[in-house]
C-alpha cells in the first residue's frame, strides 16, 4: 500500500500512521486470505535468515484515533474524501472493502474504492 506523501492529508505522518494503526491485519488473514499467513506489519518478512525485520505498526484503534485527532481531524471531522485504488488480482477487492470498513469504523473516515492495476 502506498500514499502520495507530497499531498494533503497524507503529507502528515500522523495521518499515515493513523490509517496503518486502523488496519486489523490479523482479521484480514483470518477472514479474507485464509492461507495461514502471518499478518504483515513490514515489507520484509520476519522469516528471512540473517535479517531481523523491525517491528511494524500494529492494529491499535485508540492510537489511530488519537493520531488522526492530533493531525486536526478529531473523529474524522473535516477529513477530505480520498480514494483507495487496489489491484484487481485475487482477493484484493475483498481486502480493500474490509480496510474501507475498518477506516470507517475506527477513524470515521469515508474512503472511496477504485479497481485498477494488475
Amino acid at each position: 500500500m502506498r500514499c502520495n506523501t507530497a499531498r494533503k492529508p497524507f503529507n502528515d505522518d500522523r495521518v499515515r500512521k493513523a490509517f496503518a494503526h486502523a488496519i486489523d491485519r490479523q482479521r484480514l488473514v483470518e477472514k479474507i486470505t485464509r492461507g495461514g499467513e502471518m499478518p504483515a506489519t513490514f515489507i520484509v518478512p520476519p522469516c528471512l535468515s540473517n535479517y531481523t525485520s523491525p517491528e511494524g505498526l500494529k492494529f491499535d484503534p485508540d492510537l489511530a484515533k488519537k493520531l488522526l485527532a492530533d493531525a486536526g481531524y478529531p473523529n474524522g471531522q473535516g477529513f477530505p474524501r480520498i480514494e483507495y485504488t487496489f489491484n484487481t488480482g485475487r482477493d484484493h477487492e475483498k481486502i480493500a472493502v474490509e480496510m474501507k470498513d475498518m477506516w470507517k469504523r475506527v477513524l470515521n473516515v469515508d474512503v472511496g474504492l477504485r479497481a485498477g492495476g494488475v
